[in-house]
């Protein structure tokens, strides 16, 4: 089971003053992530913004790069839902058609909400290997829960089935990770707003996989 990946905290009686210090910290990285590169902020650019100390950040992050792991936890969180609400069988075909299409168009808006944080965890996982661990782990659940949705549509279909589900699941992930990263960095680098037809796109080829329609 992929471990999960940490995320900012949910408060149930009041956040404790080391809470709100801690959320200060991610959220204050995540701005200056609006207006620079990952590579160029500095710690000492996030604890002299947040007005705290260079020791007060490293009490809760071991580096900038678990800080930006600490942040993306909160955006899988949002992307996993989704994910689980298309693997749920929905009773006709057009329903099914409906979910995956809907769930890319989800999908895609999440990520590009977070266009500058998703381009600095590209970044991080470059160079970090605990960030690069947990997104891995996250990619690994999604493949796993969409070889089962594979094989489940080519049992209700009862269509002979293709290629190994687990395999080709992870080759539909891996493009839409490789997607989804150039869509990002345009965003964050200012270059667009996105294309457009990204999530169509994406929700084409999976569409042809699992229902072989036009």
């Amino acid at each position: 089971m992929p471990k999960p990946l940490p995320t900012r905290s949910r408060y149930t009686g009041g956040p404790s003053r080391g809470e709100v210090r801690r959320e200060l910290l991610l959220q204050t990285l995540e701005d200056l992530l609006r207006t620079q590169a990952f590579a160029t902020i500095e710690i000492a650019d996030i604890t002299r913004t947040a007005g705290v100390s260079r020791s007060t950040f490293y009490f809760y992050f071991p580096s900038k790069a678990a800080a930006v792991g600490a942040m993306l936890g909160d955006v899988f969180s949002e992307v996993s839902a989704v994910i689980d609400t298309w693997t749920g069988l929905g009773e006709t075909l057009a329903e099914r058609r409906d979910q995956l299409f809907e769930s890319f168009e989800q999908i895609v808006s999440i990520w590009r909400e977070h266009a500058h944080l998703m381009a600095a965890m590209f970044d991080a996982a470059s160079t970090d290997d605990e960030v690069r661990g947990m997104f891995d782990d996250h990619m690994e659940r999604f493949a796993t829960d969409s070889a089962v949705r594979i094989q489940q549509e080519w049992e209700a279909r009862e269509v002979a089935s293709g290629p190994d589900p687990e395999a080709l699941a992870r080759v539909l992930v891996g493009m839409n990770v490789r997607a989804l990263e150039r869509d990002m960095r345009s965003i964050a680098s200012g270059e667009s707003a996105g294309d457009d037809g990204l999530a169509h796109v994406l929700a084409y080829v999976w569409d042809q996989i699992l229902f072989g329609t036009n």
